[in-house]
């Protein structure tokens, strides 16, 4: 393993970004969709999960301290299998890059740029993410999260403290009758799929200086990025109403542009879009990384940041093969995020890994008294 290394707070604050970055663009949306004003139990069942999920990935990584997924699955599964079961990650990976791009570049044109092209603020992003891996990969990452994830904290924090007086608890209730247990369930759905984007501890895992510090982080950002994230859904609620969040493609952030406070703090919409704007960078930058790493050990390549290169080239190219802003969110989470990626790389794949662990562990000891 390289001398590229992350601390415990760094994995803290790249978990944390991971999990907020689009959920709070994204996830909110899709779930009052889906649950109306019982939407923020669905956030709460999304968390639960994830914690789950984020216990599971920590038990494998932790058994495997200096390897990475690439390599634990090869150990658990042998070479061809492991090879095989592992693919599915990268496409994974690869499509949230594209995606991932063209999501926050639609969403910097909307509320800041509306006049610059697209495929302009798109190269914008890559080329910052191809910068940052170029000179030290994840380590660059990590200390740039240092400094982007508590301004990420403190920005919601401010919007939900902030829209407070504009919130009518009246608008919460009532509680599951308008919905009922499948609506609120099938609500979880999309911000469980983007809290499970833990997973991605497998491959960091290796890269840190006290690897058991990564249970600590992974957990500790699960549960604060759950609670913000519930806060966030009761504020969108309180301050529109289900029906009218509805109608919104962003609608914590039309929060944003309701804050005045003695006419002295207002305006914070540009404040906001650029923070979430690095916030995604960080997140894009994370997974160009990973799938490059990862793909020059499946490989056998020894430069990872040659294969950056076409990474980044495939990227742009997924970014640009949605047509509209409807299909890089709701076809994007709905079709591909829900559908495949959550029961397959969030959960079905990490499961197998974690029961071919216990059958090998037992193996073993069998062995061992045998003996």
């Amino acid at each position: 393993m390289q001398q590229i290394k992350l601390s415990g707070i760094q994995l803290f604050w790249i978990i944390f970004i991971l999990q907020n970055a689009l959920t709070f663009l994204l996830g909110i949306t899709q779930a009052i969709k889906e649950a109306n004003q019982d939407a923020w139990i669905s956030i709460l069942i999304a968390g639960a999960a994830a914690l789950i999920m984020a216990w599971i990935y920590i038990h494998i990584g932790l058994n495997f301290p200096n390897l990475t997924l690439v390599e634990i699955c090869q150990r658990l599964l042998g070479k061809w299998l492991g090879k095989i079961i592992v693919l599915p990650f990268f496409i994974k990976w690869i499509i949230l890059i594209g995606g991932d791009l063209r999501n926050s570049s639609d969403f910097t044109q909307l509320l800041l740029f509306d006049r610059t092209p697209l495929w302009v603020l798109i190269i914008l992003l890559l080329g910052l993410t191809v910068y940052v891996n170029y000179q030290h990969g994840v380590e660059s990452i990590g200390r740039c999260s240092e400094i982007i994830g508590p301004m990420l904290l403190v920005i919601i924090l401010i919007i939900f403290i902030f829209s407070f007086t504009s919130m009518d608890i009246h608008r919460l209730f009532p509680i599951y009758a308008d919905s009922g247990t499948m609506a609120i369930f099938k609500g979880s759905f999309t911000p469980m799929s983007l809290l499970g984007e833990s997973v991605i501890v497998l491959m960091l895992i290796p890269f840190m200086t006290k690897p058991e510090e990564a249970k600590k982080g992974i957990i500790f950002a699960t549960i604060i990025s759950t609670v913000l994230i519930t806060l966030g859904v009761i504020a969108v609620i309180l301050t529109f109403t289900p029906e009218l969040a509805n109608s919104m493609r962003y609608p914590f952030f039309t929060l944003s542009g309701f804050i005045s406070l003695m006419e002295f703090i207002q305006n914070l919409d540009a404040v906001v879009v650029i923070i979430w704007f690095f916030s995604v960078f960080i997140k894009i930058a994370l997974y160009v990384f990973i799938t490059s790493y990862g793909l020059s050990q499946l490989l056998g390549i020894k430069n990872w940041r040659k294969i950056m290169w076409v990474i980044a080239v495939i990227g742009y190219i997924l970014s640009l093969v949605f047509h509209n802003v409807n299909d890089a969110t709701l076809g994007f989470l709905r079709i591909y995020k829900v559908n495949i990626d959550l029961p397959l790389t969030d959960i079905g794949i990490p499961i197998v890994l974690l029961v071919m662990l216990y059958i090998k562990k037992r193996w073993k000891r069998i062995g061992v008294n045998r003996v």
